[in-house]
């Protein structure tokens, strides 16, 4: 099993991604994961909501899903790290405020 650590979980491009992984679309078909999820403070609930996603959907080689915010409990004992995120935007902001 490939433990798999991903940062900024809960947004839109981890979130693609996350199900390609789970699928076995990245690693492989007989390669069973467990996906280790990390997210702010902000963004737990919908942490949540994509670990249960996940779960329900019955992925056979997803073997387990662990969510937290802090980074030091989830990138222990990973083999990958992905590193995916961004700066929210906050209230009035345009998509080009964030470069």
């Amino acid at each position: 099993m490939i433990n798999i650590a991903v940062s900024g979980a809960a947004g839109m491009i981890s979130n693609h991604l996350l199900f390609k992984l789970a699928s076995g679309s990245v690693l492989g078909p007989n390669q069973p994961i467990a996906l280790k999820l990390l997210g702010s403070e902000r963004s737990i609930q919908a942490l949540e909501g994509v670990a249960m996603e996940l779960e329900d959907s019955l992925f056979p080689l997803l073997r387990e899903v662990d969510i937290g915010t802090y980074p030091y409990e989830v990138f222990q004992d990973v083999d990958w790290a992905l590193l995916i995120g961004a700066k929210p935007r906050g209230p009035g902001m345009e998509r080009a405020a964030l470069f």
